[in-house]
């Protein structure tokens, strides 16, 4: 806990202020900002992925060690102001990935993060800033929610590691997404599933790029 948070600090202080930056007379909260992503990060590290089951586990057993630990409700509403924060904390620890320069397999691929599902996704309102309504064809369902874009360098008998990751709304195509980031790759063979397939797309990643695709 005192290594990831102080990992947090660093990271705050370094580069990631700038995204949780008020402009009130509270801005710099009793419980800080970096107290509040080192307890979603250490719930997320225990499988615990739903905020009120992170925010129960941190009352009960941690509050010794976030003294200033406020409702659920606010740090609920703490959380999502700092989306962009968390975000760009990502971005920072996918940098830092050991990846093996010699491994040029990679593989790329999206997942739906679902808010709402069914019926619901009809009237779903929730992030709307980020979220729509979309459909999953692997899991045959409309959903209300985001979509997850990961493309990853290939491991022996494990995942993938991640080189890129990054969030659309649901209705986002994937092949539109990747047209928008793969050309700031090179010299990669890239495995995707037929929903990536364009030919003449593929022809110029080969050309310009060196990326030889498999779809």
């Amino acid at each position: 806990m005192i290594k990831l948070y102080c990992i947090v600090c660093q990271a705050y202080d370094s580069r990631l202020a700038a995204n949780a930056q008020r402009l009130s007379n509270n801005f710099r909260p009793r419980f800080t900002d970096e107290e509040c992503i080192t307890i979603c990060l250490c719930g997320l590290m225990q499988r615990r992925f739903e905020v009120k089951a992170v925010y129960d586990y941190t009352k009960m057993h941690l509050s010794d060690w976030f003294p200033y630990l406020p409702s659920y409700q606010a740090y609920n509403k703490r959380l999502c102001f700092l989306s962009d924060t968390l975000r760009e904390f990502a971005a920072m620890l996918v940098e830092h990935l050991p990846h093996e320069a010699e491994v040029k397999t990679h593989l790329m691929d999206s997942m739906p993060i679902v808010v709402a599902k069914g019926v619901r996704s009809n009237h779903a309102k929730a992030a709307g800033e980020l979220c729509n309504k979309g459909y999953c064809s692997s899991q045959q369902m409309y959903y209300y929610g985001i979509k997850l874009h990961v493309l990853g360098q290939k491991r022996y008998q494990t995942l993938p590691l991640p080189v890129l990751s990054l969030i659309t709304p649901a209705s986002e195509n994937d092949l539109t997404c990747a047209k928008d980031f793969l050309p700031a790759f090179h010299g990669m063979d890239i495995f995707a599933d037929k929903t990536y397939r364009s030919a003449h797309w593929q022809s110029m990643l080969r050309e310009h790029n060196h990326l030889l695709s498999g779809f």
